[in-house]
């Protein structure tokens, strides 16, 4: 029997120019009979705006439409010629966790990583979050998640700069304290040892 696996979509391995999620992996052809489907994801039309083809004849009509995202694992051949385990190795799919879970510690890292991207390509332009959780329902949980993650980051460097500083104090070398003297001691004894000395 053909060695398989069970496989998710990475929705947030692309967004389009919306900041949807738009992160597919077509099935290789040879599995669906040529038919264009994808690996845990589903091309929705939402609307369609009828264009007046008299009126307008150069242009079509505009269908609006986004990915809607499985919450369940997809099994997928394992092996020759390789298709699927390429796509796991760019990102493109993601391995079950045990017994078909959702990989959600892959998810989050791949959700922070989306928003990052965004936010280098577009600087100054807010991304709407919001319609994830419709494209996808587990995106609530893998928010959770990667802020769980971001927490845990930024305890851990706080940690690290902290033992840090504490190190380059225990390697400066000691110095030894100044004596203040007193003026007025110091005083008596220039003259102590201005005066003649006494003749016997």
């Amino acid at each position: 029997m053909p060695k398989t696996m069970l496989v998710y979509a990475n929705p947030y391995i692309h967004l389009d120019h919306r900041g949807w999620l738009g992160g597919s992996c077509p099935f290789h052809g040879s599995d669906v009979g040529g038919e264009r489907r994808h690996v845990g994801a589903e091309w929705v039309v939402l609307s369609i705006l009828k264009r007046d083809p008299i009126a307008d004849p150069a242009r079509q009509d505009e269908t609006d439409a986004t990915w809607s995202f499985s919450t369940e694992a997809v099994r997928v051949p394992d092996g020759p010629p390789w298709f699927y385990n390429d796509r796991v190795r760019d990102g493109e799919l993601l391995p079950a966790g045990p017994d078909g879970a959702p990989p959600l510690e892959e998810l989050a890292r791949a959700r922070r990583k989306a928003i990052a991207d965004w936010e280098a390509a577009y600087l100054g332009r807010e991304l709407d979050t919001a319609k994830w959780g419709e494209q996808f329902a587990l995106d609530k949980d893998v928010a959770d998640v990667a802020a769980a993650q971001e927490n845990a980051e930024r305890k851990a460097a706080e940690k690290a700069e902290a033992e840090a500083e504490a190190r380059a104090l225990a390697e400066q070398p000691l110095e030894a304290p100044e004596l203040e003297l007193d003026q007025d001691e110091l005083a008596e004894e220039d003259e102590e040892a201005e005066a003649p000395a006494s003749e016997e």
